[in-house]
């Protein structure tokens, strides 16, 4: 009878009950892994929808059917399209079994068709080595401590242990 009882205590099933308790943690997991990509898939879509549909403005289409022409069947069903002026802006629902989900992770992309107008100032030009006087001493020679080298290439070089040599 002893080693019955053993046996009743012994924890062989133990594995199999955690392993069916993290099921619904690894199919939660899977699940928001997928409404990434989706979202990702959507934003890719429409920033694609979006230049597909100012290059057909630009060419005088219309820019809702070069959208839908660009992207994929499932992302046709999905997608808004509205071109104000030389603007064309497209939002693509992911799709999701979840609506309100869907909605949240909708992506929305903006190209223009136009050029800018001719008022507009330009940026501003990269200047590089700051005032331009890079190479040259910013001070005079009688200004300057007796003895101080002028240039990098006129100071001594330094040794191994950072001493002059």
């Amino acid at each position: 009878m002893r080693r019955t009882h053993h046996r009743l205590r012994g924890d062989g099933g133990q594995a199999t009950v955690e392993a069916v308790a993290l099921l619904p943690l690894l199919v939660a997991v899977a699940a928001a892994v997928l409404c990434v990509l989706a979202a990702g898939a959507a934003a890719e879509a429409a920033g694609a929808g979006a230049q597909a549909g100012a290059v057909a403005l630009l060419q005088g289409g219309q820019p809702e059917d070069a959208v839908r022409r660009a992207l994929p069947g499932w992302q046709r069903r999905a997608i808004t399209v509205r071109v104000r002026g030389g603007r064309v802006t497209v939002t693509v629902r992911p799709r999701l079994p979840v609506g309100r989900l869907a909605a949240a992770l909708a992506a929305t992309a903006s190209a223009s068709a136009g050029v800018a107008p001719a008022s507009a100032t330009p940026a501003p030009a990269a200047v590089r080595g700051g005032d331009g006087a890079s190479g040259r001493d910013p001070q005079p020679a009688a200004a300057r401590a007796p003895g101080r080298p002028t240039a990098p290439a006129e100071r001594p070089a330094a040794g191994p242990r950072g001493d002059a040599r």
